[in-house]
């Protein structure tokens, strides 16, 4: 029963920084900019993190193809970059 509960409260947690902007853009730039410039990168940063959201928020009715699932070729797309990086 501990298991379960700890299992489902991890996932909770990771799908909860999935739906909306998690920190990661905030981490990495203070991790990469010095204390001066890191208010613009972080700035910049999130702007970018959010116009991504919102960019594949405004493309999901556009890929409504009968039979297929808009979801489903988000996927496919983020796998062709995946093995893209890869192969490069």
């Amino acid at each position: 029963v501990w298991g379960a509960l700890a299992l489902c409260s991890a996932l909770a947690f990771v799908g909860f920084f999935a739906v909306g902007p998690g920190p990661l853009p905030w981490f990495v730039g203070a991790e990469l900019f010095p204390p001066g410039p890191r208010g613009a990168a972080l700035a910049l940063a999130g702007l970018v993190n959010w116009a991504s959201n919102t960019a594949v928020a405004m493309a999901f009715p556009a890929m409504q193809v009968p039979g297929i699932c808009g979801v489903f070729l988000v996927f496919l797309g983020f796998m062709g970059f995946l093995w893209g990086f890869m192969a490069f």
